[in-house]
């Protein structure tokens, strides 16, 4: 009887322990989806970040070029086209000019018919003549000056822009110079990015850049690489074309830029590396799976790849998608590249 109840408590015992084990694998977390990327070396250019800015390429100050009291001028935020009137000036003593002149004119081709009669019927001199034709020239002359004084009381755009600041008023007396509005293309735009002198040797075969403003970035071409430094700061200016859109004159945007040669390092992409305040690391999966965490520094950048430098082997499986969920020792299980 003692041996029989012996045998049904050490059956019982049997089936509770397979039913715990039952239990606790029921229990596990499934395997965490990840996306995986093999580290392989990659020659990558090393990047610096500086600041750039959005500017126009017509950006004036509109000044009068004669003398006379203001009369009309635009407002702040008024769009023109090129050679729309901005400004006048008072034009009365110049219309007189223009009168006077043509009334003179008028008096020496009168006075140049009246001799080239006299010379044909040999009464007057050739000389006279000549001094008469000179005459009705510097009238000719003078008229159009005069003409192109009074154009001139009317001050147009010289390319189509908005006026973004009134330098003067109506009312005031404008002399040869004084600056009267500014106005800014906004449709001929470009970046205006300042660099160290030390980069020249990277940028003469330079075709385009990334440039990023707040979370938004994307490569655009290199217009121009001015070779001319500022012997203060030693930096040197690029210009980085840009096509009509949403750019507004004036935003602030960074620029990548190579400094210094290609290298050929173990690189990962950008998505791979999981930043916190006082370290840096990926997750490395091996054959069975398993993630396994590895603290790294960062070398070089270049586009969407940055330079590994740690205890991190060639050819292993790196994650780039699923890594902020990860703990050491984790189960994963890759899926592409798609989660």
């Amino acid at each position: 009887m003692k041996t029989l109840a012996l045998k049904w408590i050490l059956a019982l015992a049997l089936v509770l322990s397979f039913g715990l084990e039952a239990a606790a694998q029921q229990g596990e977390p499934p395997p965490a989806r990840v996306v995986t990327v093999e580290i392989q070396k990659r020659l990558l250019v090393p990047q610096m970040q500086v600041p750039g800015t959005v500017v126009s390429k017509n950006d004036s100050r509109i000044s009068a070029e004669i003398t006379g009291r203001i009369m009309a001028i635009a407002e702040v935020g008024d769009t023109f086209i090129a050679g729309d009137v901005i400004a006048r000036i008072d034009d009365r003593f110049y219309l007189a000019q223009v009168k006077r002149m043509e009334a003179d004119l008028r008096q020496k081709n009168q006075n140049l018919s009246r001799i080239e009669e006299l010379t044909s019927s040999q009464f007057s001199s050739v000389s006279n003549l000549e001094l008469a034709t000179a005459d009705r020239d510097i009238a000719e002359a003078t008229l159009d000056q005069a003409k192109y004084d009074l154009e001139r009381t009317k001050i147009r755009a010289p390319f189509s822009g908005v006026v973004v600041e009134r330098l003067s008023q109506a009312g005031e007396y404008a002399t040869v110079g004084t600056v009267i509005v500014r106005l800014v293309d906004t449709h001929n735009i470009e970046i205006s990015a300042r660099v160290p002198i030390s980069s020249a040797p990277y940028l003469e075969d330079l075709a385009e850049v990334f440039v990023s403003e707040g979370l938004d970035g994307l490569k655009l071409p290199v217009r121009a690489v001015v070779p001319v430094g500022d012997e203060r700061s030693r930096m040197m200016e690029i210009r980085i074309s840009l096509s009509e859109g949403n750019w507004v004159v004036g935003t602030a945007v960074k620029v990548d830029i190579p400094s210094g040669p290609a290298l050929e390092v173990l690189a990962v992409p950008r998505d791979a590396l999981i930043l916190r305040s006082n370290n840096i690391y990926l997750f490395t999966v091996d054959a069975d799976n398993i993630a396994k965490r590895i603290s790294i520094r960062i070398g070089a950048a270049s586009g969407d790849y940055v330079e590994v430098i740690g205890d991190v082997p060639e050819g292993v499986q790196v994650v780039v998608r699923g890594g902020e969920r990860l703990r050491e020792g984790q189960k994963v299980a890759a899926l592409g590249d798609n989660l």
